[in-house]
């Protein structure tokens, strides 16, 4: 199978890659800068670059604004390990980069520095290109050189919005921890302001589809709301699963795994021999994910005696983790958002029990259920 993070060296001893997303839009960034380039003629009328020249031009700038987001992340990544945490890896996306680190930085300091250092780095980039491209003032590295330092000056700006995941949101965070003293009361801010932050750019987005002819220019900051908005719910997501009472702790319900369903039997098969009942599904030593009550529903009734459990099985993946430490209220709501009547809970990357709706229900109110 092709991997999803393809590896492209270490700097520092710190991985770095990319994810297969990352073609596409690389595909279309050097399709658009071609277009751009090919337009660029000289005082004469004479035009600037043939359409071979504009196409390997757009090449080398696309590679060069993706090697700028390289060294964005690194920027992170040094400070990072300037405060002793450990980097994971590095790796470019659709929509960026991201410098993954073993733990949270320890205290509010180290944070803002942290989350700092990346901008710095695309505004130092940016006045590099623009000494570049007058220093070097051939007609290539003119028009190269001017765009990468426009393109990275508006990286570092847009990266200083404040508001959670970017990474003015992680200096909004270090400076509210620094003055409250809150780790957790930092991080909501900033998580309320990317939800602003994603709306705005929302908003602007559908304005420039309305007022202009350019849906892409409209379409892709629809889309980076998109991502942002989602990556700051899941956030606060796993902030309260990871900061509740103990007193609501799912661990204190959960029921045992029973054994595993295997992946090629029926779900008629599954209804009939386990009643519908909560079970993981899988082949060998891997799990595929689990079956949940009423999961039968997304089948037909005539089609369940030869459509496998696999077909209605929940991947494991695609749920946010619910630990024996989380808190039955965050719970509760994964189950509502999920339309789940059961959930798995999983400790160091194994399920570990099961979690029944009711039983979370009535450990929220207050009254636990065996």
């Amino acid at each position: 199978m092709f991997p999803q993070t393809i590896s492209i060296g270490r700097v520092f001893g710190i991985p770095i890659g990319f994810h297969t997303s990352w073609l596409l839009i690389f595909g279309l960034l050097s399709w658009l800068l071609a277009s751009e380039f090919q337009g660029i003629s000289y005082p004469n009328g004479e035009i600037a670059f043939s359409p071979p020249a504009a196409l390997l031009l757009a090449v080398v700038t696309a590679l060069a604004l993706f090697a700028s987001i390289v060294l964005h992340e690194l920027g992170h990544s040094v400070v990072a390990l300037h405060y002793g945490i450990a980097v994971r890896s590095i790796t470019l996306h659709v929509f960026g980069g991201v410098a993954v680190t073993e733990r949270d930085a320890p205290t509010a300091t180290a944070e803002f520095w942290i989350a700092i250092a990346g901008p710095l780095v695309s505004f130092a980039l940016a006045g590099i290109c623009w000494l570049l491209a007058h220093w070097i003032a051939t007609p290539a590295t003119i028009v190269m050189f001017s765009w990468l330092a426009r393109i990275n000056l508006v990286l570092g700006i847009f990266n200083l919005l404040p508001g959670f995941p970017l990474d003015g949101g992680r200096v909004f965070r270090a400076i509210v921890w620094g003055i409250t003293g809150s780790a957790s009361k930092g991080l909501s801010w900033a998580i309320g302001g990317g939800k602003l932050v994603a709306l705005g750019l929302a908003g602007w987005g559908v304005l420039q589809i309305v007022s202009s002819n350019n849906v892409l220019a409209g379409v892709w900051p629809i889309l980076i709301a998109s991502f942002l908005y989602s990556t700051a719910k899941g956030t606060e997501l796993f902030a309260r699963l990871s900061a509740s009472d103990a007193a609501h702790q799912v661990g204190l319900i959960m029921r045992d795994v029973d054994p595993w369903l295997s992946g090629d039997t029926t779900i008629a098969q599954w209804l009939e021999r386990e009643g519908g009942r909560t079970l993981l599904v899988g082949n060998g030593d891997t799990v595929n994910g689990f079956l949940a009550r009423g999961a039968e529903r997304k089948v037909a009734e005539n089609q369940r005696a030869s459509q496998p459990v696999t077909a209605v099985a929940t991947p494991l993946g695609s749920l946010p983790a619910v630990t024996p430490a989380s808190g039955g209220q965050a719970v509760l709501d994964l189950m509502q958002q999920f339309n789940l009547d059961s959930y798995p809970v999983i400790d160091r990357g194994r399920v570990v029990g099961w979690l029944e709706r009711d039983a979370v229900d009535a450990l929220v109110r207050g009254g636990l259920t065996a």
